[in-house]
């Protein structure tokens, strides 16, 4: 089998467009070079590559002319034209698609219709939260955005009073000027996806719910229904990171199996006295025979506990159960259960 040498250059001979672009990137710095050469399709890169292995020798001389002419071109072109194609073409590969979207529908004056359409996707009690915080008459033209089966959902997690007032509203809503649908969007976007685009707004939220997971569930509870007073969408934005002892009764058995594999007999027992039947049932029917005689042996003792130690076993595990899902190893309650719930 023959092989194809590279074909041998007239020094003299005049440098072609695609040796000019050669000369170039081999002056360059490698990083340099590589950001031009991946902008490159096969062909390109091709014939690049056949010029690299015949090319002469090229003096500075030479090379300071080529850069001359590369700014004469530069000063000749029409300059740059700004476009929507411009936009997806400087990010794509920086940011993600979703970025990139949310990107072109604000250029092109469509990010009101990319609110409503993430809103599908946001839990039903979190939309019922925001709406009961809202005015009846923007409530009520989200509720209108859903789809019927979306709205039956969120309507469901109102109050009677709000249900009846919403209906009556909807039966006379009138149309709503583009100018007003994007005040009602951005107001959305505020509210519900910020977080998503700041991450503060999490942050802050589990922050306070890391604090509150210490505390005993009386106390949690009253600080919830105290911020809920105020303003129930963020007491639920908190209690999506709150996490006690006592919400295991609403985990998966599975969940709950797994979370137990972990807790020592010992602490199993300490947390377990003077806690709700229900949940000793629950708890007892997660641990293998074994562990389970021990555990329903200790409990048997009438033995004197310090309330103190119940409440550090309890929360012991339920960090643990905090760590173990921030893992993904557990789900703290099944899929479209809200916490509380």
């Amino acid at each position: 089998m023959s092989k194809t040498l590279p074909v041998l250059r007239d020094e003299n001979a005049p440098l072609t467009a695609v040796d000019k672009v050669t000369a170039l990137l081999l002056t360059m710095s490698k990083p340099s070079a590589d950001v031009i050469i991946k902008k490159f399709d096969n062909q390109e890169i091709r014939l690049v590559g056949h010029s690299v292995s015949a090319l002469p020798p090229v003096s500075d001389d030479v090379i300071e002319k080529i850069i001359d002419e590369l700014y004469e071109a530069l000063e000749e072109s029409e300059g740059l034209v700004g476009s929507a194609s411009g936009v997806q073409q400087l990010f794509s590969g920086v940011v993600s698609d979703d970025q990139i979207s949310e990107i072109m529908a604000e250029v092109s004056g469509n990010a009101s219709e990319l609110v409503w359409g993430k809103l599908a996707d946001v839990r039903d009690d979190r939309i019922a939260a925001f709406l009961a915080g809202e005015q009846p008459q923007v409530a009520t033209v989200i509720l209108s955005r859903l789809d019927s089966s979306k709205a039956a959902s969120v309507m469901e997690k109102l109050s009677g009073e709000q249900r009846a007032e919403l209906s009556r509203r909807l039966l006379t809503l009138r149309p709503i000027t583009d100018a007003a649908m994007q005040l009602v969007a951005e107001r959305l976007r505020q509210a519900l996806f910020a977080e998503e685009e700041t991450g503060s707004e999490e942050n802050k939220h589990a922050k306070l719910a890391a604090i509150l997971n210490k505390l005993e569930r009386h106390q949690i509870d009253e600080i919830l229904t105290s911020i809920s007073e105020v303003d129930p969408l963020e007491a639920e934005r908190v209690k999506d990171y709150v996490f006690t002892f006592d919400d295991i009764v609403g985990m998966d058995t599975e969940d709950r199996a797994r979370l137990m594999d972990d807790v020592p007999a010992e602490r199993v027992v300490m947390a377990l006295r003077d806690a709700d039947p229900a949940l000793v049932d629950l708890i007892l029917q997660t641990l293998s025979p074994r562990s389970r005689r021990i555990v329903e042996a200790e409990l048997a003792t009438d033995t004197r506990v310090a309330p103190q130690a119940i409440s550090e076993a309890r929360r012991w595990i339920a960090v643990l159960a905090l760590s173990m899902a921030e893992r993904s190893l557990i789900k703290l309650r099944p899929e479209g259960v809200a916490p509380g719930a």
